[in-house]
């Protein structure tokens, strides 16, 4: 990604580098909700029914999915779920996004 040398490319060596040189396993998940957008097919998708929690308290702005409604959800929709990405290209596409100046 470092050897791309656009000015993302500079802005993420300045930012993560040391982060990925940790051992820890760091998660993209902004740029995976943005692949998702620019790519859908990378991902699997299911159709289930999501609502999120409004009450305060410790769950409050979790989203809750499931295949059929249950009790208190009377206003959740039903929507297109993505899970499961196909990580290779999902690298390869961010790799070249990357490269584009």
């Amino acid at each position: 990604i470092i050897s791309a040398d656009t000015p993302v490319a500079r802005i993420l060596e300045t930012t993560m580098s040391e982060a990925f040189q940790s051992k820890n396993r760091h998660l993209m998940y902004d740029q995976t909700a943005v692949a998702g957008v620019i790519a859908p097919s990378l991902f699997q998708k299911t159709r289930l029914i999501v609502d999120v929690d409004t009450h305060p308290g410790i769950n409050y702005g979790v989203s809750v999915g499931g295949t059929s409604p249950w009790p208190g959800a009377e206003g959740a929709r039903t929507i297109d779920v993505q899970y499961d990405i196909d990580w290779e290209r999902f690298i390869e596409l961010f790799i070249e996004r990357l490269r584009t100046k």
